[in-house]
């Protein structure tokens, strides 16, 4: 089904295609206007495409070399000049509005959060190791998203299956206004992406996504061509997500070649989960990750009920969704890692009342049923949850930091809190996606 407006979201956010120096406040409004009318919806289901491309990839799915790309002839064949001249409009207005968003983010927000480029630097463990019962202000159990996935659920306008991609996807909120990177990878590690796995290997976010009135998306995605005067740009974006209900939804992004989807769910209260640590701690002499590995976890509410005794107790419910945290093919074991896995994904946001249950699946040779463990762990505040399970005999020890959100950074830092706000980000200034010096790109 197409990604249509529900009732209970019927206002729009309109655009504008410019903005001037104007006040705070004002500035606010101005990135307001320029977020997208995108629509927030139920998932649809995804469009098939034609799997033509071929692209040499490492075992984490990235690709090798510039071979086997995207070729402009091949996407921009068969169609009229007016197509194309309509092309190279759409994507002119979408990289002037995204100008037009960061200016006013400038205006409203670089003299308390520096460099627009810069990461949050807020940790999903800022409260960890504080007493319980003694949590300063600006910690609490607040509102917040969970992401699960960003998926490319169509190409069209000559692009087609698999694609090789890089750029940046990330969220802003009202704790510091800065970047938390949901997906970053520059030009020479980019993505595949193939019609069978369509979603992006997120890496964040690297903190709770703190939702009070909003948080603001960005989307920034390229095409890898043969060379790089050949990469196409494939969606430029931003979307203030205002009117966010309670569970799970899902943001559509489309354009004349793409449709994306980002799903996501709301909290009314959350605390965040950090996996800091997934290790083998004992073994049998053999890696148990030999065909590979994948971690993942599920986070679940609990809700009192009362049981046929008529006891009160807690009851977990279903779990919305899956958030994956590692997925390697690659059977070796990592270099110098004294038996940690290295996840892709930290941090998870998690119900004060509810559970969180990791699963670790050591995978198999075809025709062998892959082998699977599980610890599940129950909501805390503050304080480092450990667990131990076991997998084909080797004992595994799974880490967990617990926290309260931050919900105001300077607040944070008026009691001691200190973060680093006024310098831009090195990685992300110095170093285009390109691997170019490039302080000016918007990556």
């Amino acid at each position: 089904m197409e990604c249509g407006k529900p009732a209970m979201e019927e206002e729009g956010v309109q655009r504008i295609t410019g903005s001037t120096p104007i006040s705070e406040i004002d500035a606010e409004a101005v990135m307001e206007a320029d977020a997208q009318d995108t629509d927030v919806s139920e998932k649809p289901d995804p469009i098939p495409t034609n799997t033509t491309a071929k692209v040499s990839i490492n075992s984490d799915g990235h690709d090798r070399a510039d071979t086997d790309c995207v070729d402009d002839d091949e996407v921009d064949r068969g169609k009229s000049e007016a197509q194309l001249a309509k092309e190279k409009r759409v994507m002119s207005t979408e990289e002037l509005k995204f100008e037009s968003f960061r200016r006013g983010w400038e205006t409203a927000f670089s003299r308390r959060s520096g460099h627009f480029l810069n990461k949050t630097t807020v940790s999903s463990m800022q409260f960890t190791h504080l007493a319980p019962g003694r949590i300063p202000c600006g910690a609490g159990i607040e509102p917040a998203v969970q992401i699960f996935s960003v998926k490319l659920t169509e190409v069209k306008g000559g692009f087609k299956f698999p694609l090789s991609v890089y750029g940046v996807v990330a969220a802003r909120d009202g704790v510091d206004y800065n970047r938390n990177l949901l997906f970053f990878c520059d030009r020479s590690n980019s993505q595949k992406l193939t019609q069978n796995d369509p979603y992006l290997h997120l890496i964040g976010p690297s903190r709770a996504v703190f939702f009070e009135d909003y948080v603001n998306y960005e989307v920034q995605l390229m095409v890898k061509g043969s060379v790089k005067s050949r990469d196409r740009p494939l969606i430029t974006d931003t979307y203030r997500h205002i009117q966010c209900r309670i569970g799970v939804s899902t943001i559509c992004f489309q354009n004349c070649f793409c449709t994306m989807e980002l799903r996501l769910e709301r909290f009314l209260g959350s605390v965040q989960a950090t996996i800091f640590g997934v290790r083998v701690v004992k073994d049998n002499g053999a890696w148990p990750f030999g065909h590979g590995v994948r971690v993942a976890c599920s986070p679940a509410s609990r809700e009192l009920m009362e049981d046929s005794d008529g006891e009160i107790k807690y009851v977990a419910q279903p779990s919305s969704g899956e958030i994956l945290l590692l997925d390697s093919k690659d059977g070796r074991r990592p270099a110098h890692s004294d038996g940690y896995l290295y996840l892709s994904r930290q941090v998870v946001s998690v119900e004060p009342s509810g559970q969180l249950e990791v699963e670790i699946q050591a995978y198999a040779p075809p025709g062998v049923l892959p082998a699977k463990a599980q610890v599940c762990f129950e909501a805390q505040e503050c304080n480092i949850d450990r667990g131990r399970c076991c997998l084909l005999g080797a004992e595994v020890e799974i880490c967990v930091a617990w926290s309260r959100l931050a919900s105001d950074m300077e607040m944070l830092a008026g009691v001691g809190w200190d973060f680093q706000r006024d310098e831009p980000e090195v990685a992300f200034t110095q170093v285009g996606l390109n691997g170019e010096p490039d302080t000016e790109r918007i990556f």
